[in-house]
């Protein structure tokens, strides 16, 4: 649990990530609770910042 709290705070705008439900975006904003990802083009949705599984190296979705 603490590496997964490490984790999360060091997230920063612009990360590539992936959720715990298997959706993977870029993040655009961050509130206390949220993170706002984008998936694609006009695609943006606000997700849980316990529900982050993972950061992706830079580039990843461009590569997917």
């Amino acid at each position: 649990r603490k590496a997964h709290d490490e984790m999360v705070t060091s997230i920063e705008v612009g990360d590539e990530v992936v959720s715990s439900g298997g959706l993977i975006g870029k993040v655009t904003k961050i509130s206390d609770q949220f993170f706002e990802i984008k998936l694609g083009e006009n695609v943006k949705v606000k997700i849980q910042k316990t529900a982050i599984s993972n950061v992706l190296p830079k580039g990843t979705i461009n590569s997917i």
